[in-house]
């Protein structure tokens, strides 16, 4: 399996893809050598996610081009943070219902607390 990382951001992405963790087994992931950044255009990005992409997690909760990744997606399974727990004004203006915006079969997450990366719970 690989990782492909998607967005504007090349940077932040680069770094994302120069980090390892240790899995529950005690084996180490190194992410660099089973992922890579996409420099893509965003026309090419869906193209390729329609291809190629069994699982889509997008952490922008908001993100046209995530949820178009994700709807796109070959295999169609999508994991997403679930925009109630993080500070959206969308939220809070009662203006956006997300049950309105994701799919039924796509899986929300949370996070332990806000600007953390550990996930807590899936919602679904």
């Amino acid at each position: 399996m690989s990782t492909v990382f998607f967005g504007d951001d090349h940077a932040f992405m680069e770094g994302i893809s120069n980090q390892s963790f240790t899995l529950s087994n005690g084996r180490v992931k190194d992410l660099k050598l089973e992922s890579f950044v996409s420099y893509d255009d965003p026309a090419d990005s869906m193209i390729y996610s329609k291809t190629h992409c069994d699982v889509v997690l997008f952490t922008a909760p908001h993100t046209t081009f995530g949820w178009w990744l994700g709807y796109l997606s070959k295999g169609n399974q999508v994991y997403y943070t679930d925009i109630r727990y993080v500070d959206d004004n969308s939220i809070a203006s009662g203006l956006f219902d997300p049950d309105d915006y994701y799919p039924p079969h796509w899986t929300p997450f949370k996070y332990n607390e806000f600007d953390n990366t550990t996930v807590v719970e899936t919602m679904k």
